[in-house]
């Protein structure tokens, strides 16, 4: 089947262009079906599953998931800003539900545990209660949009394509993401014939680019509603464009504020330098008593104090770093003792995020008063966030930085999750994933960022499994966000053949799920 090189306007004023890299062979390439089921109905089944991945594949080709994503961009959902909360409430009332009601969900909207942050949806679909029920989890807030500091003919609410990159806010983190598996499941609905196989529960939030306030309140408060057997989801970048990705989990990340205040004002340093002590100086030496010049920290408590094996053995396959607009990675930072694959998904980092000291736009000859970093410590499970304040205070105390003050900036912690890489869940992901695509699969233990896992792994119980739809250069929470037009196409049939396998082997991979738990 052909497709003209342009198609008209489209839902939002967007305007798409197919490239004829995309386009080739698209319809007229066969999908990679090796998996074998085990049952006498196998060659019905793949076949079956192959028209899911066949019809997600053409709501790409024909221009439709564009359109919707070109929608959905549109809301400026801008969870940092107070005075966006009205367009929180309207994604989730105006576009999602909408959506999501034609699928057979029934839906209801939440206010915010928390006064005057965004709201929560829960959508449920419930084929039968004896079949294994999903939960999947999204979430429609973005960044500020910094309007102004988009290339030319770009902006943040509007989706423009450029060669391969599908260019708006929001693209990668999070609408694409859920949109996709969205996209796929309505799919997979209709190649099933109206029965998935399996109950669905939709959780979006509007909060999570602010920190996800009230998210763990909300779920202690609706845990029965929210009750599963699996989680699924879509966030956050794969490991690299081309090669699919499943991660079990995520780093925690923990804010802290270095201050040193050390009077009012600031004061000529002609008459005045050479006698008072600098902040800034005082601040810059503190830090570097914690990390060295190469990265390696040097406080007592904020490491982890070994990788598991199983973590190792999954980290083993993983190369990180040299896609196309990723940075150089310098292979001498941090601990020389790890790999490149370890420093990121299984250690713990100190980052230094801000620096500031007297006015660095407009400096003046003048000794500043004060000086304060922002800092923060990605960490993974087995570390005690609880320890870090202390431990960090008593190393700046017996280093002689006493005048140096050390804060919790954010209380709200992402926790550190992992998912075990031997649960029966993730062999089974991997397999559907290499059963679609032909590939084979990068595992992460865990995602070196931050995602609010915990509520969905501790809270909620459940197994949590993630599939992402980005790429490590899509510039989320900067200007120029974007997601990449092959890396959806191929997620669309993913997220189809994955959704399409849970309708098959949901129940049993439940019960050794189960059987499981309860050996351990």
């Amino acid at each position: 089947m052909r497709f003209s090189s342009a198609l008209p306007r489209l839902h939002g004023g967007v305007q798409r262009t197919l490239s004829g890299h995309w386009a080739h062979g698209r319809r007229n390439r066969p999908l990679p079906l090796a998996r074998h089921f085990e049952n006498p109905g196998a060659d019905a089944l793949m076949s079956s599953r192959s028209h899911a991945i066949e019809n997600a594949t053409e709501q790409f080709d024909n221009g439709t998931f564009f359109a919707l994503l070109g929608d959905s961009v549109a809301y400026p959902t801008q969870s940092q800003e107070a005075a966006s909360l009205p367009e929180l409430y309207r994604y989730l009332n105006e576009f999602i539900t909408p959506h999501v009601e034609r699928l057979g969900f029934s839906v209801k909207v939440h206010d915010n545990p928390v006064a005057g942050r965004g709201p929560l949806m829960i959508a449920t679909r419930i084929e039968d209660p004896a079949l294994p029920t999903l939960l999947s989890y999204g979430h429609g807030d973005v960044v500020r949009g910094y309007d102004a500091q988009w290339q030319a003919g770009l902006s943040p609410w509007k989706v423009t394509e450029r060669g391969d990159r599908w260019y708006g806010r929001g693209t990668p983190d999070n609408k694409g993401q859920h949109l996709i598996n969205l996209t796929a499941l309505e799919q997979t609905l209709k190649a099933r014939e109206g029965k998935l196989g399996f109950n669905v529960k939709l959780l979006l939030e509007m909060g999570e680019e602010d920190g996800s306030p009230g998210l763990n309140a909300f779920c202690q408060a609706h845990a029965e509603e929210l009750a599963a057997d699996i989680f699924i989801a879509s966030d956050g970048p794969r490991l690299a464009a081309a090669r699919p990705t499943l991660f079990l989990g995520s780093r925690g990340v923990f804010n802290f504020e270095l201050t040193v205040n050390l009077r009012e004002g600031a004061h000529h340093s002609g008459n005045w330098g050479g006698l008072l002590s600098n902040p800034g100086i005082i601040l810059a030496n503190a830090i570097a008593s914690m990390v060295d010049e190469h990265g390696r920290v040097k406080v007592a408590g904020l490491m982890p104090k070994a990788i598991p094996e199983a973590v190792k053995a999954a980290l083993a396959d993983i190369e990180v770093g040299g896609g196309p607009g990723d940075p150089e990675i310098d292979p001498n930072w941090g601990d020389p003792a790890l790999s490149l694959s370890e420093k990121v998904f299984g250690w713990n980092t100190l980052d230094i995020l801000a620096f500031k000291t007297g006015n660095p736009d407009a400096p003046v000859h003048a000794i500043p008063g004060k000086a304060h970093a922002l800092c923060h410590i990605r960490f993974v499970v087995d570390s005690d966030y609880n320890a870090f304040i202390p431990a960090v205070r008593a190393h700046l105390d017996a280093h002689g930085f006493n005048q140096v003050e050390v804060r919790q900036t954010r209380m709200d912690v992402m926790h550190a999750t992992r998912l075990s890489p031997d649960s029966p869940w993730v062999g089974w992901a991997l397999e559907s994933l290499a059963t679609t695509t032909g590939k084979k699969p990068a595992l992460l233990p865990n995602l070196g960022g931050s995602l609010p896992n915990d509520v969905f792994a501790e809270v909620l119980g459940l197994p949590t499994v993630w599939v992402p739809h980005s790429y490590p250069a899509c510039s989320q929470h900067a200007p120029d966000e974007h997601l990449l037009a092959p890396v959806v196409r191929e997620s669309l049939q993913i997220m189809a053949g994955l959704f399409w396998d849970l309708g098959t082997d949901g129940a049993r991979l439940t019960r050794e799920h189960r059987a499981r738990e309860q050996s351990e």
